[in-house]
């Protein structure tokens, strides 16, 4: 049960994060949706800021991660932080020229389940 509470909290994450607007609009939906993202927030962002992120309990069982991945997701939390700060600096304290050439860029790779099914048998 709790596995699968986490990978829905993870695909809400993942879903707001590339704009899928396929959820409920009802209030009680959106509330719902609203806490489970923040805590999903919450928990990465205790995670990261372990010493060793790898040990937190949303990684520390996760079979399907190897070495490559983690650096890949570690530096994607990095680059994120970085770039938050400077939309941060340029729209809120106005610190900074806005530049808005590299806000579209998701730094994600999509796979399909097919494809990864098919990478999971080879």
């Amino acid at each position: 049960m709790a596995i699968q509470d986490e990978h829905e909290r993870m695909m809400l994450l993942y879903n707001e994060f590339v704009k899928d607007n396929v959820v409920s609009t009802e209030d009680r939906a959106v509330n719902q949706y609203t806490e489970t993202l923040w805590q999903l927030i919450e928990d990465f962002t205790t995670a990261f800021g372990y010493p060793d992120p790898t040990q937190h309990y949303l990684f520390k069982h996760a079979q399907e991660i190897n070495q490559n991945s983690y650096i890949r997701m570690f530096n994607f939390y990095r680059n994120s932080l970085v770039r938050l700060y400077n939309i941060l600096n340029e729209e809120i304290y106005k610190t900074k020229k806005e530049i808005a050439k590299e806000r579209r860029t998701k730094d994600l790779v999509n796979v399909s389940a097919k494809k990864y099914l098919l990478a999971i048998k080879d």
